[in-house]
């Protein structure tokens, strides 16, 4: 199916499956409008020296969204990687930059995300706010950094608001694939795979969740009124158990969980509950972790759940020898040895680190906030850790559809390409 919108040492193995898996990439597709030259680098840039940069982060590492925290601590054990093995991101003109990542729990409140990422710029002179975590935690720092024309990028949030090039925000960029692209990706599949599904939402009242709806249904087209039920949740409810008995009682015959953080497996757990076997069953990407969702949720009862993704999953046993899941189960055992080795969100922070390595080191420009920014809205990026067949510029645009199968997720069709 296709679909298509438009032990030799550690280091030294480590070292040789970074330069296999992420140097393809490296002074590749980068547009010739981006900016260049010493001009549009200032003499001095915060937290940029000779020999060193300094990332800033804010991120959710404890509450209830305290699982997607785990990226940023793969996002530091491959910095501390590259230090140890390589003395940091070694740029195209042979200077060394150890990295140093500092970053504070917001416990994914935008105020406190705010507070944190004003004291990373305003007292710790970040070079750049890396891979910030969430949609509304994003929203509340992108006024001021622009403001102080700090980079804002890898954003992990697939809200409109940030996957779109916004001239009003020049410094934002996002990672992750579009909300509304995984719900128009889901259309798409449904209307190939059961053109009469009576279709029954639940979904975050948020931009995750109106954005994804959204893209279900311009994806519907005509057929929009298969969405039979669409019924709401708040973040701060105690469990939206109300309303998957709703969907269910709808008459529904096909499932779309619009949830996120421990919301998620409160979805699998009360379908099952209530006996409720949907002939599809459908979550989005950042919701399909085995060890944040599935495992708390029950593996049994996320048989046939669906999500498009683009990483390898840690947890199955097809990547057992695989060269890029193996350097990254080593660096965190290294860096991050009480971390669960099988958990897809703290893979995902050791992706991301990844790219933005394959970003800097890949750069022919003088490196300043401005090039780096320039750079990562035109440069197609790679990493190891990616499915075979994805590439993409930020955010991602390429991604697979799996499907849980009681143990492990098996991918099916062709890659996706939702680039716009």
């Amino acid at each position: 199916m296709m679909l298509s919108f438009r032990r030799p040492g550690t280091a030294v193995v480590l070292l040789a499956l970074v330069a296999a898996g992420l140097t393809a990439c490296r002074g590749g597709s980068v547009d010739s409008d981006a900016a260049t030259g010493d001009s549009v680098c200032p003499a001095t840039v915060p937290g940029l020296t000779s020999n060193s940069i300094t990332l800033g982060g804010t991120y959710p590492l404890s509450g209830t969204y305290g699982a997607y925290g785990q990226e940023a601590i793969g996002a530091e054990a491959w910095f501390k990687h590259l230090n140890d093995a390589q003395g940091g991101f070694k740029l195209a003109n042979g200077q060394t930059l150890k990295i140093v990542f500092k970053y504070k729990d917001d416990a994914y409140a935008p105020q406190q995300s705010l507070a944190n990422v004003k004291s990373l710029v305003e007292n710790d002179n970040v070079f750049m706010i890396f891979n910030s975590f969430g949609t509304n935690t994003s929203l509340a720092i992108r006024d001021y950094l622009n403001q102080q024309k700090v980079p804002q990028l890898f954003t992990a949030t697939g809200a409109s608001a940030i996957a779109k090039s916004d001239p009003k925000y020049p410094w934002t960029g996002g990672f992750t694939p579009s909300y509304y692209d995984e719900g128009r990706t889901w259309a798409t599949y449904l209307l190939q795979a059961h053109p009469d599904a009576k279709i029954g939402v639940v979904y975050q009242n948020n931009e995750i969740g109106t954005d994804t709806l959204g893209g279900l249904k311009d994806g519907l087209g005509s057929k929009a009124s298969a969405i039979v039920s669409a019924v709401s949740y708040e973040t701060t409810d105690a469990t939206l158990n109300n309303q998957v008995s709703q969907v269910k009682a709808s008459g529904a015959d096909v499932f779309v969980a619009i949830a996120s953080g421990s919301f998620a497996p409160q979805a699998i757990k009360q379908a099952a509950a209530l006996g409720w076997k949907p002939k599809e069953f459908l979550m989005p990407r950042g919701s399909s972790s085995v060890a944040a969702t599935i495992n708390p949720a029950g593996p049994q009862n996320a048989i046939g759940l669906a999500a498009v993704s683009y990483q390898k999953d840690p947890s199955d046993p097809a990547y057992g020898s695989d060269p890029g899941v193996t350097a990254f189960k080593e660096v965190q055992q290294k860096y991050a040895p009480n971390s669960n080795v099988n958990d897809g969100n703290f893979e995902g922070g050791v992706l991301v680190a990844q790219l933005l390595q394959n970003l800097v080191e890949g750069m022919k420009q003088p490196l300043c906030r401005q090039t780096i920014t320039d750079a990562a809205r035109t440069t197609t990026l790679s990493s190891p850790l990616f499915l075979p067949g994805i590439d993409s510029k930020m955010p991602i645009s390429k991604f697979k559809l799996q499907k849980w199968t009681g143990t492990k997720f098996e991918l099916f069709g062709d890659v996706i390409n939702v680039e716009h």
